[in-house]
């Protein structure tokens, strides 16, 4: 949801632009605190983010957080994401890619362990500290992936074509179940999906115009059929490091149990 950050006009312009008088009289302005003593807000026009919109509000003082698990970018991976992202593209412009797509960059692909949550300045610190403390209770987690899906956002905004995790879905359960009746719900957060759809996605498109949800879900089912059995040949990936980002900072933590 986007916030109306709008303001009202208090002049009358039918009134030749004076101000509106009450029964006291007239009511001074209240002159603008110069540009350095307003609040900074958000740009939150979906034209600069791609069309997308909040999922929710923003609040002042409060940090957007996330919590996953980094998925080795391994050449195998990169080569099958990018087929697969190529073969959507043909039919689908406006698909946006969430994987990386640069060989020289040093990213990884990701499985969210947290829906979006909401920090105060106070809970930083701490948040971080609990996470780190599930993490290192945990071993490396091997995962494998089998086919694609498709999936959507709380707010159906957005459809996602995804690799969901088929080996190390117990795994990817407890460390979940673990973080959710720890830091998540120390921190009154909302807990995570309940069945959670573990999963790498490739990526997204805006669920608006003409947009049809069965004709992607019918085209994704059809491109199983060619990637399905490479996506069960890429065999084992082993994940060994948990990652909160808090806005733009990162902080990495290693499964060590």
């Amino acid at each position: 949801m986007l916030v109306d950050y709008s303001e009202s006009d208090l002049s009358d312009e039918s009134n030749g632009g004076d101000q509106m008088v009450g029964v006291a009289g007239n009511t001074p302005q209240v002159p603008q605190l110069p540009a350095p003593f307003q609040p900074k807000l958000p740009n939150d026009n979906p034209a600069q983010h791609q069309g997308r919109t909040r999922s929710k509000p923003f609040i002042e003082g409060a940090y957007s957080a996330h919590v996953f698990l980094s998925v080795p970018f391994e050449y195998k991976l990169q080569k099958i994401l990018s087929e697969i992202y190529q073969h959507f593209t043909y039919k689908y412009k406006s698909l946006h890619s969430l994987f990386p797509n640069d060989p020289d960059v040093d990213n990884d692909c990701y499985i969210s362990l947290s829906r979006p949550l909401s920090l105060r300045y106070h809970q930083l610190k701490k948040f971080n500290s609990d996470v780190g403390s599930v993490s290192k209770h945990h071993r490396p987690i091997t995962i494998s992936f089998s086919h694609l899906t498709v999936l959507y956002n709380d707010n159906k905004t957005r459809a996602f074509v995804v690799i969901p995790v088929v080996a190390g879905y117990s795994d990817l359960k407890r460390l979940v179940d673990e973080l959710d009746d720890g830091p998540i719900d120390a921190h009154h957060q909302e807990k995570y999906y309940d069945p959670p759809i573990f999963h790498t996605s490739i990526g997204w498109l805006l669920t608006v115009d003409n947009f049809d949800g069965s004709k992607l879900e019918n085209d994704v089912s059809k491109a199983n059929e060619l990637f399905q059995r490479h996506l069960r040949l890429l065999g084992a990936l082993t994940c060994s490091v948990v990652n909160v980002k808090i806005a733009k900072n990162v902080h990495s933590y290693e499964l060590s149990g």
